[in-house]
């Protein structure tokens, strides 16, 4: 431990105040500094800090130049049984409504010739008819009646046959898909 320092001859002179008040001067240059490195080191951190957030912002900016963030959309419909969609490469993002003008139909086609009489009048006779990849086998002389019989009984065919009298001694044969839309097409 230290021994005070005491001088003798002086009168009321208070010696310890003075040299802890020199003390203090001379320690005000190094408070200052101390104080300018806190400022400093306070700085560093903010600059730190906001390095960052410019590295997470970067990051971000490059997320929105790859164009996978933005090609990933879905599509949902109210009710599947009546539309279904699914989304590409050129999708545009957006909300579409679908309004149906028209709802489908069945095909229906008509024979371009006519023959006077559905029931005597021999339109075929024998061979095979193929409709829509089923084949419709024909025996004997055949009428347009007997044909539309011919097509109906048939096991596995997607139309509908029947005679129609279009004019006076006019009757055609008239297809009708059972199903409708264009898969149900038939030729």
């Amino acid at each position: 431990m230290s021994t005070p320092v005491t001088l003798s001859g002086f009168n009321n002179i208070d010696f310890g105040s003075i040299v802890t008040v020199l003390m203090q001067q001379a320690s005000e240059p190094l408070t200052a500094l101390q104080t300018r490195q806190d400022a400093i080191n306070s700085q560093i951190k903010a600059m730190a800090s906001l390095g960052n957030r410019v590295s997470s912002l970067k990051t971000a900016s490059d997320n929105l130049g790859d164009t996978n963030t933005f090609s990933a959309y879905n599509v949902t419909s109210g009710d599947l049984t009546a539309v279904t969609a699914k989304t590409g490469t050129g999708a545009i993002a957006g909300h579409y409504d679908i309004q149906v003008l028209e709802l489908a139909r069945a095909q229906v086609t008509a024979t371009n010739s006519t023959t006077p009489d559905s029931n005597t009048t021999v339109v075929a006779s024998g061979g095979t008819l193929t409709i829509g990849g089923k084949a419709v086998t024909l025996t004997g002389n055949v009428t347009l009646t007997g044909l539309a019989d011919a097509i109906n009984t048939t096991a596995g065919i997607s139309v509908r046959a029947s005679v129609v009298r279009s004019a006076t001694n006019a009757y055609r044969l008239v297809l009708t898909s059972n199903a409708t839309g264009q898969a149900s097409a038939f030729t």
